[in-house]
């Protein structure tokens, strides 16, 4: 007689764990993709949040008594774009981007102008400024939707992992983006103008000039028995000029022996924030491209060779608030550049051009009264933010 067999509890195990394996192989990529959706609709939604606050900061500068009109004309203005050029045949592409970054930038002007009441240049500057990067904001909130959408839509659990990956950098970039409209707002030195800083500094109490049509200003003194041609963006309204305008025509004015651009440069981790580097080549960001074509042209024309130093800091610290170890790089900047002056014959002439945004930085020793105060107010501000994001932070992130 045969007897039925009963099955052991180590049996009921197996038998256990093989219906959990085949459960989890079919649902456990569905109950991943549903908590990576979850996380991205919370970074979106914080992103989003960030760019509303920009804009409700935006309209209560522009105007007094701002409205949810104020914010809707300028939430409708937030999907402004520009079109490139063709370029499939080079020929004469960098005058015709040229022209479309300059009609870029005069529609934020047509903009401010007729919805802010603000009547002065400088601030009428610093609302150009954030609005721009207001507009920077929304962007990337709105990339991040779009890939939502298609994660959602086709059940994509691959670019849903790539974009939760990516979402710390993005969140660090858009973080920083919305500090920078509350800086530009508030007519702040940032990062991005230690190179005007610099300059400025180097200008002492010199008269300066305004260079027609191009934001920029210029001065000439003598310096250890040589000339020195002082060339940066027009303060402290924010702005970075047209700097190859302006230095196409000064340099076959002056004819200078050798050309020095300072600016602000990303750098690497592990590398120290205002630390200062040498180099060669006209130093100035993407959107610069056309002016620095301009210089580098006329440069390699009358063979003038170019010198270049760099401040060092993060890509986000260039954005807002200028940070004091930024700002205590202009000694050894300024004598760096002195350095170079030095080193040509007497008599000749050395061009220096500081890139960047020259927002709350005057033009010359004078005007720096007030940017050393405002730089004063935003080391105490950077102080403070930093030891609430400290005490926020959570232990396991510790």
């Amino acid at each position: 007689m045969m007897y039925a067999q009963i099955p052991t509890g180590d049996t009921l195990l197996q038998v256990f764990w093989f219906v959990f394996f085949i459960g989890m192989f079919f649902f456990y990529p569905r109950l991943l993709l549903s908590q990576t959706i979850w996380k991205m609709e919370k970074d979106l939604a914080d992103l989003e949040k960030m760019t509303s606050e920009s804009v409700r900061a935006l309209a209560r500068k522009m105007k007094k008594d701002s409205d949810s009109k104020t914010v809707a004309e300028i939430t409708a203005f937030l999907d402004f774009f520009a079109q490139p050029p063709v370029d499939i045949d080079p020929r004469g592409i960098m005058a015709k981007l040229g022209k479309t970054i300059k009609e870029q930038f005069d529609s934020f002007t047509v903009f401010v102008e007729e919805h802010a009441d603000a009547k002065g240049v400088v601030e009428r500057r610093n609302l150009e400024a954030a609005l721009i990067n207001t507009t920077g904001g929304h962007q990337i909130a709105k990339v991040v939707r779009h890939y939502l959408e298609i994660v959602k839509k086709y059940k994509n659990l691959q670019i849903a992992i790539i974009i939760q990956m990516q979402m710390p950098m993005i969140r660090d970039i858009a973080e920083a983006v919305s500090k920078s409209v509350k800086s530009l707002l508030e007519g702040e030195p940032v990062g991005d103008g230690i190179g005007p800083l610099v300059v400025a500094e180097m200008i002492g109490p010199s008269h300066y000039k305004h260079f027609k049509n191009t934001q920029m200003v210029y001065a000439v003194k003598k310096m250890d028995g040589r000339r020195v041609v002082f060339v940066k963006a027009d303060g402290p309204g924010a702005a970075i000029g047209y700097p190859g305008e302006a230095l196409v025509p000064l340099i076959k004015r002056y004819r200078p022996s050798r050309l020095l651009t300072v600016d602000a440069a990303q750098k690497m981790e592990g590398e120290t924030t205002g630390a200062v580097a040498e180099g060669v080549g006209v130093v100035m960001g993407p959107i610069g491209i056309v002016q620095r074509f301009e210089i580098e042209e006329i440069a390699t024309r009358m063979n003038i060779p170019i010198d270049a130093l760099i401040i060092k800091m993060k890509a986000e610290e260039s954005m807002y608030t200028m940070s004091k170890e930024v700002y205590e790089s202009v000694p050894t900047v300024t004598a760096l550049a002195k350095r170079k002056l030095q080193r040509l014959p007497r008599g000749r002439t050395l061009m220096v051009l500081g890139v960047g945004n020259t927002v709350g930085v005057g033009n010359n020793k004078k005007e720096l009264r007030e940017t050393e105060t405002l730089l004063k107010k935003g080391f105490k501000k950077l102080a403070k933010e930093e030891a609430e994001r400290k005490k926020e932070k959570r232990f396991w992130e510790k």
